[in-house]
């Protein structure tokens, strides 16, 4: 019969109960050095490379879809999926300001349109 691998967690939590102070940490590095358990730590450069895809997806709009496949395959469940709304937020953000400017501009059309009407009348204040 094959022999279960030691889950440190389960075995300190049973035996300092539930809270995590520095006794259960202690107990935990005790039981992984009993049982040569090795610590994975994720790389930095897989951290910076996470980091810089993020930015990405927010600051560029063309690589928004290609950022959010990336990101869906780099960083696992739900930071991809808040990535993506982060990069969808600031889209949007970005096409609400576009439609702010677009609406000025027709407003400043307008009022051009006005004063025109009014000098060809010869209505317009300056000619009085």
């Amino acid at each position: 019969m094959a022999k279960r691998k030691v889950n440190p967690w389960a075995v300190c939590h049973k035996a300092t109960g539930p809270k995590k102070d520095s006794k259960h940490e202690r107990c935990v590095m005790q039981v992984k050095a009993k049982h040569g358990i090795k610590e994975v730590k994720m790389n930095k450069n897989y951290e910076r490379m996470a980091e810089v895809l993020y930015e990405l997806t927010i600051n560029l709009d063309p690589a928004i879809e290609r950022g959010k496949r990336i990101l869906s395959r780099i960083i696992p469940g739900g930071k991809a999926r808040a990535a993506a709304a982060a990069a969808e937020k600031a889209a949007a953000e970005k096409t609400a300001a576009e439609k702010a400017a677009a609406a000025k501009k027709a407003e400043k059309a307008a009022r051009a349109a006005k004063t025109k009407q009014q000098w060809d009348a010869g209505e317009h204040p300056r000619q009085k």
